[in-house]
């Protein structure tokens, strides 16, 4: 039978689809929870929330259907006061389940984030005689605006961040051009385009785009603010841990304001962020070649260690397959390693605890489960081993909800 961690489960019910998302805290109790025609099912021992659903026919269509009953499922626990549970990693951590002609798939993806830190560059000024010209002291004001911009930064919630991200706008922009009596939309639009040269808004635009300050006012306030900040029926409004549509437009304005926030402390009150940045098409450039020609390992031993060699009991004894590179997943350039293993190659008895990725002369990675996963029941296991790099030393822009 089927079961991440402690929990386990048929598929054989009529309930053939299934997710499993991870939960920030588990609940205190056992959940086994009907909602509609689906079933949510949770454990103190197993930091999943598992979804089981009739009807997904591909990895997508699983994901998209039982992502939505999931979190509904959730909202459902919580108004009957059952448990309030929240998910996290929705988008880079999961478990998706569905039969296709007969054939009974399972999927795992998971995601290996490389951080690259730069440090800040310093500077010697020497005059004609090459002395040493001492910089010019720099003393910076506080604003209460920045309280907004270090709790955004502190957030793992990316419309939580967004949200304290806009605060640290609004208090910053106030603080040089007060609202008066105003439409909020007129005085943000009029108050950038006062704001825009001295702020340089023209740099953070798109080339070629006739009207700044219109471009950005679309991006921060009409498609993200709006429908962030309000939510009535009938009305354009965003739904947390709801869809990657939703989260990409609001990662992209949060990108961009956050931007608009470090010019507006350093230009006006001379508070800049020090930090180094390293143009990550460069990190992408170098996995083609890394990962080409590599497999996946996976093993049942408990003992693993996410360091072993190539000669540890984990990689000699476990099951290896091919793995296949590619820059795209779908339409996302999202680069990702992937394979397929038939799991009639497995025993009865085999739990899956660690992923590796290996070539013939080293470990590349490895990706250890969150609880032990029993394939047991399916007939294909299929696995997708996402890859991205970030700035460690750049402001925030991943968030785990």
């Amino acid at each position: 039978m089927p079961a991440i961690g402690t929990l386990s489960f048929t598929n054989n019910d009529g309930l053939d689809s299934g997710i499993a998302l991870l939960l920030t805290k588990p609940p205190e109790e056992e959940i086994d929870f009907k909602y509609g025609n689906s079933q949510l099912l949770a454990s103190p021992n197993t930091p999943y929330v598992i979804c089981r659903f009739f009807g997904a026919s591909s990895f997508d269509d699983a994901y998209d259907k039982g992502g939505l009953l999931l979190q509904e499922g959730l909202d459902m626990l919580s108004i009957t006061g059952h448990a309030d549970l929240v998910t996290r990693e929705v988008e880079e951590e999961y478990l998706v389940w569905w039969v296709a002609s007969g054939t009974r798939s399972i999927a795992l993806a998971s995601t290996a984030t490389f951080s690259v830190k730069i440090g800040s560059v310093s500077l010697t000024v020497r005059d004609k005689q090459g002395n040493i010209v001492p910089p010019t002291p720099i003393f910076p004001k506080h604003n209460k605006g920045f309280r907004f911009y270090r709790l955004s930064q502190i957030s793992d919630d990316l419309y939580d961040a967004y949200r304290n991200m806009y605060l640290a706008f609004e208090y910053l922009l106030s603080s040089k051009y007060p609202k008066t009596q105003r439409y909020e939309k007129d005085w943000i639009y009029q108050s950038l385009t006062s704001a825009s040269a001295d702020l340089g808004l023209s740099g953070l635009v798109p080339a070629g785009t006739a009207d700044p300050v219109d471009h950005i006012f679309n991006v921060i306030y009409v498609n993200a603010r709006l429908p962030l900040f309000h939510a009535k029926h009938g009305k354009a409004y965003f739904v947390p841990i709801q869809s990657t549509n939703d989260r990409e437009v609001i990662t992209s304005a949060l990108g961009m304001l956050t931007q608009i926030v470090l010019r507006m402390a350093e230009i006006w009150f001379s508070a800049r962020r020090m930090s180094g940045w390293l143009n990550l098409k460069i990190f992408e450039q170098q996995n083609r070649p890394l990962f080409d020609g590599s497999h996946f390992v996976i093993t049942d031993n408990p003992n693993f260690t996410l360091q072993d060699e190539l000669e540890a009991q984990s990689i000699t004894n476990g099951i290896s397959f091919p793995g296949s590179f590619s820059e795209y997943h779908g339409a996302q350039n999202r680069q990702n390693v992937s394979g397929t293993l038939q799991i009639s190659a497995l025993t009865s008895t085999y739990q899956l605890h660690t992923i590796y990725v290996v070539n013939e002369k080293k470990i590349l990675l490895g990706a250890s489960l969150d609880a032990a996963l029993d394939l047991i029941g399916f007939d294909i296991f299929y696995i997708y081993l996402f890859i991205r790099g970030r700035n460690a030393s750049a402001p925030k822009d991943l968030y785990s909800r």
